[in-house]
């Protein structure tokens, strides 16, 4: 038995690839990358982390938002306000919930290459989802390892390229004109292979004047070699336009939903943007025991922006990675060791003019936008015993913010906004797991976590009235410092069932919260908060080709101490209380073989929301709500060819509910309405060529 627990502890410690992979059709794909950045199995991993399949994501809708299919997964929140002026609101145990629109305090990557930028904003809309091969979610303290605002990781994967040629086609129609049409080749010849993913998407909103229309295109290029695997990844958005109808009041939320705002109808408010990431990873291998990787990559955005004020943005970035991975002895105990550094930069041309109704006014500013950041880190996982490993982590974080202020030379009237601060901070993360058998993990993990101000948190600052603002770059602005601990279990059943669970508690001192969200001159300040909760993850295989997925999140995020008009023991805005989901689904051929053959698929979820506050002074809030889906899809499998029929009905009982909150908005405009009831029908076309 001894020899047994031994296998499974070293099995964990040291895990690749073969050993570890699941069958990518079955319902309990368990493969991920993100704890210690090599590939190993979620149970097995050294802290909270969950994936979700290609499969999982097809099934949740129509393949454009991440929150489509991240419902599964405890301890986030993505709130889809379908505003594609504004992006996902995305958080993770509350880190990120305070962004107007982004995401902030989570670092995400595509592929390994970072769709976060070096000050820690970041935008979803990156993620081509057609070609996501899974989704994971890493959570708890062993986060802090990846750097600047990493309360939580988000990566997405994309698809690898097939063994022989493969074409596939899709088309998706739905509600408020939704069109989604995909199409996709891949191929692989002898080491080369290469995966290439065009989509375009458009639809006219389910609120006044919320349009939007989009092409998206992700290649990849695989080369493999006995050397090792490198990955060319080349990623363009062009975002023809998006049409912002603006968040609502109270009373407009109640007499007039899906109303958009006067103002941004006359200015005609909204975002027309192309965006791209270049970029090279590369997997190596030194000797059995030894590997190492890095990463290079570019980067541009070109934003077209009218609103409260007509911003014209040229964007440039660039960065890149190293590390060394080595299983070695250290005082006679098996230890893997992984360190690497970091560096990304970007740079933004900002030119601000008069909205004259959508046009181009007077300009009003002009400035340099310029944040770097670098890091290094040293990761260790130990097997200190037959049953228990251990995981020791250090990461040094620095990040400057620089803005040069050009305007003033020929409006003199305007105030200066140049200024200049650096950031850093060190992060410490220890832990321990403990195996106490082939089906049950249980974890410990105690680290620090350090998140600087991103650029737009410091472009404006609150004159001494404490009401009105100034283009003033605002030095009074700290870094955050959480101290994360977590304990968790983990349960596995031979591929029958499996349960997560995980209570969390993070003290920060300095979190960054909005002191007033604007259209444009948001301010912030700084303030000392807590956060605790529980997570609940799991699934069953049940008689009769059934099965059921459910996950449970309850957290406590309140103020420490009075800040602004936040008060102590008041609840932090923008962080849902609870969030509960289920699926049952029924799959002809069961769950457990792979699904390469024609079957059926049905199901439905059920997802609740709880209650969450809209301002620090926690008088106004967006009430707890319910929804409920439908699926069905039939997948025909005839030699070469493969044809899949799918439908979704979302919000099936016509729910009205607040989809998201924008914090501390200055006119009491806080909430953004959820989607009525909606379908979609698709269909989708492959073929495996000779």
């Amino acid at each position: 038995m001894k020899k047994t627990y031994l296998a499974t502890a070293v099995a964990a410690l040291f895990a690749s690839p073969i050993t570890t992979a699941i069958a990518a059709d079955t319902l309990l794909d368990d493969v991920v990358v993100s704890s210690s950045r090599s590939e190993q199995r979620s149970f097995d991993a050294p802290g909270s982390i969950q994936s979700v399949n290609r499969s999982q994501i097809e099934n949740s809708g129509p393949q454009i938002n991440l929150s489509e299919s991240l419902a599964a997964i405890p301890g986030i929140n993505a709130a889809n306000r379908n505003n594609y002026a504004q992006d996902l609101q995305v958080s993770i145990r509350g880190f990120g919930a305070r962004a107007p629109f982004g995401v902030r305090g989570v670092k995400m990557f595509i592929d390994g290459l970072p769709a976060s930028l070096a000050d820690g904003q970041g935008q979803t809309s990156q993620f081509a989802i057609t070609s996501a091969d899974r989704i994971e979610v890493l959570r708890g303290p062993i986060s802090s390892l990846y750097g600047n605002a990493s309360g939580g990781v988000l990566q997405v994967f994309t698809r690898n390229p097939s063994e022989q040629p493969e074409l596939l086609v899709a088309d998706t129609f739905g509600s408020y004109g939704l069109n989604h049409k995909n199409i996709q080749y891949s191929e692989k010849r002898g080491d080369i292979g290469i995966v290439v993913d065009s989509s375009n998407f458009k639809s006219d909103g389910f609120r006044q004047y919320s349009a939007v229309e989009r092409e998206h295109l992700n290649a990849k290029f695989v080369i493999e070699t006995e050397r090792g695997k490198a990955s060319i990844i080349a990623n363009y958005l062009d975002n023809k336009y998006a049409q912002e109808p603006g968040s609502l009041t109270a009373a407009q939320y109640r007499d007039t939903p899906y109303m958009a705002q006067s103002a941004n109808i006359t200015g005609k408010y909204g975002k027309s943007f192309t965006q791209g990431i270049y970029g090279l990873v590369f997997d190596g291998k030194i000797s059995s025991d030894t590997s190492y990787s890095y990463r290079l990559y570019s980067g541009s955005r070109k934003l077209d922006n009218p609103g409260g004020v007509y911003f014209v943005i040229d964007r440039k970035m660039q960065g890149g990675a190293a590390s060394i991975s080595t299983n070695t002895r250290i005082a006679n105990t098996p230890v893997k060791l992984t360190t690497g550094i970091e560096y990304d930069y970007y740079k933004d041309y900002r030119k601000g003019f008069v909205n004259s109704s959508g046009s181009q006014g007077s300009q009003n500013r002009s400035e340099d936008n310029i944040a770097s950041s670098y890091g290094g880190y040293i990761h260790s996982e130990w097997l200190l015993s037959e049953k228990y490993t251990g995981l020791l982590g250090l990461r040094y974080s620095s990040t400057k913010i620089e803005v040069t202020d050009f305007w003033p030379v020929t409006l003199p009237t305007n105030p200066d906004g140049t200024g200049s601060k650096s950031f850093t901070g060190i992060s410490p993360v220890i832990g321990l797991t403990h195996h106490l058998n082939q089906q049950t993990n249980i974890y410990a993990q105690v680290g620090r976590g350090f998140e600087s101000p991103t650029m737009n948190e410091l472009l404006y600052k609150t004159k001494d009235d404490g009401t009105s603002f100034e283009n003033k770059y605002d030095y009074s602005v700290r870094a955050a410092k959480s101290l994360q601990s977590e304990v968790g279990i983990k349960w596995r059943d031979q591929n029958r069932a499996t349960l997560d669970f995980a209570v969390f508690h993070i003290k920060t001192q300095d979190e960054i919260l909005p002191r007033v969200s604007r259209t444009t001159g948001s301010t912030w300040l700084n303030a000392d908060t807590e956060k605790y909760g529980l997570e609940l993850s799991g699934l069953k295989v049940l008689p009769y080709d059934l099965a059921v997925r459910g996950a449970l999140t309850f957290i406590t995020a309140k103020y420490s101490e009075p800040a602004g008009s936040g008060f102590s023991g008041g609840k932090i805005p923008g962080i849902p209380q609870s969030q509960i989901y289920l699926d049952l689904s029924w799959r002809s051929n069961g769950w457990l073989n792979r699904s390469k053959i024609t079957y059926t698929e049905a199901g439905v979820d059920f997802r609740s929301v709880g209650k969450s506050y809209a301002n620090s002074d926690n008088s106004e809030f967006a009430n707890n709500y319910q929804l409920f889906g439908i699926k069905l899809s039939h997948n025909i499998k005839q030699g070469p060819h493969s044809l899949s029929l799918f439908g979704r009905v979302d919000n099936l009982l016509d729910k009205k509910y607040v989809s998201s909150v924008v914090v501390n908005q200055e006119n009491r405009q806080y909430y953004e309405p959820g989607m009525p009831r909606n379908w979609i029908l698709g269909v989708k076309y492959s073929l495996a060529m000779n």
